[in-house]
């Protein structure tokens, strides 16, 4: 049963929007002269360099920008369309990115690349919340922490790849359209996974719909047990209709999820490792007076992505932390944060850097060790739970009477 779990879990298509990201830096100064030599054959002038620096800072941030809109939509669509068919449909947007990119050349039109990485941004925002909502979704209880912490290694993967085919700078209309070969691969395998046994059953009340997704995904057998548990949960939602993102804030049965849930994934980006990715070489060249810094360098890079490696842990919590009618509210909220929380740190990170010279990741390391505290602290442990029982244990947290079901604490 789990071999055929693991063989069948489509999380390869998590690598989409990690080889977008990569792939959209390698070919840096070639695109700018791209910019420079269109503008001068359309204008026959060229562009100053603060001009080009600032349509190449533009063709940067807007991915920041798609993957803000996604990640605001992809609760709404997920519930209006369900899991797979949403998954299926953002693939079109990465596609008619990648079209754009590979055409961009040929056309002599940096605005085509402008659109194609805000397209990749709408695809990414999207893909990087609803999948993992997805497999947490498709995943038993006693595998949903493993099965959703993959993604973290597909994330390593799709780095790595584009890394690897962003070597060839020349080509960069090809790189920066590589990411539809994932994405086509996904439209041609997805439609043969059922959508998610819990999504069938809580949303839709298919109960057999349920009991046959759960029996692909998982292989035959007795499912009576997580059926019963689903339907537990169902239990809890009598009466409730789909929560938006303004009720995690004012349903008093969440708070403390909602803070856990903002403190550990939203400030994922503070942990350090994109400002490790984009600024850690100019930090080192900063600390080359200190004898003991280049070492001491070399030994957190290896920290920091050992921790990047683990860190996606939290990419478990917002599918543990809430009931059904919640979960898209949350997936919305986490990756609205991430995503304001990497364009200000962006924005922020080189005065920091300018302020405190090659000690600029002194912020990052508290707030690694506050987090790593309260975590011990204040999350209760969610393994081998199911949904209803760590929202029981959240209930101590969020109302004075003890062992009050939550949502008896809403009357």
């Amino acid at each position: 049963c789990m071999l055929k779990y693991k063989r069948e879990d489509p999380t390869y298509t998590f690598i989409i929007p990690e080889c977008v990201l990569i792939t959209s830096h390698a070919g840096l100064f070639y695109i700018q002269a791209f910019i420079n030599s269109t503008w001068r054959q359309r204008y026959g002038s060229s562009l100053e360099r603060e001009s080009v620096l600032l349509l190449w800072s533009f063709i940067v941030s807007v991915y920041s920008i798609g993957g803000l809109l996604g990640s605001l939509v992809v609760g709404y669509l997920s519930i209006r369309f369900g899991r797979k068919k949403t998954q299926l449909c953002n693939n079109l947007a990465a596609l008619l990115g990648a079209l754009l990119m590979a055409m961009s050349q040929t056309a002599r039109s940096f605005e085509m690349i402008i659109l194609g990485r805000l397209l990749y941004g709408i695809n990414a925002g999207v893909s990087l919340n609803l999948h993992t909502m997805y497999i947490g979704e498709c995943a038993p209880q006693k595998m949903r922490g493993m099965v959703t912490v993959s993604v973290s290694f597909f994330i390593a993967v799709g780095k790595l790849m584009g890394f690897l085919i962003g070597l060839r700078y020349e080509l960069w209309p090809y790189l920066m359209s590589f990411s539809a070969i994932p994405a086509l691969i996904q439209l041609a395998t997805l439609p043969f996974f059922p959508d998610s046994p819990r999504y069938l059953l809580l949303d839709k009340s298919d109960k057999d719909g349920s009991l046959k997704a759960m029996q692909q995904l998982w292989g035959p057998g007795d499912h009576s047990t997580e059926i019963k548990e689903i339907l537990k949960e169902k239990m809890t939602m009598e009466g409730q209709q789909i929560k938006g993102m303004k009720d995690l804030f004012v349903d008093h049965s969440v708070r403390w999820q909602l803070i856990m849930m903002g403190l550990i994934c939203g400030g994922m980006q503070f942990i350090g490792i994109n400002a490790v990715t984009y600024f850690l070489l100019h930090s080192i060249k900063q600390g080359e007076h200190y004898v003991w810094f280049p070492y001491a360098s070399c030994m957190f890079v290896f920290i920091f992505t050992l921790s990047f490696g683990l860190g996606p842990v939290s990419c478990v919590l917002p599918t543990e932390l809430f009931i059904q009618s919640f979960r898209p509210a949350a997936y919305t909220l986490i990756g609205t944060m991430n995503w304001v929380c990497l364009f200000v740190l962006a924005l922020v990170f080189p005065f920091i850097e300018v302020t405190l010279g090659p000690f600029c990741f002194i912020f990052f390391l508290f707030y690694c060790f506050s987090m790593a505290v309260f975590t011990f602290l204040m999350l209760p442990e969610t393994k081998n739970k199911s949904i209803v029982e760590i929202m029981e244990s959240f209930n101590q947290l969020n109302v004075k009477e003890k062992h009050v079901p939550v949502y008896v604490t809403r009357l």
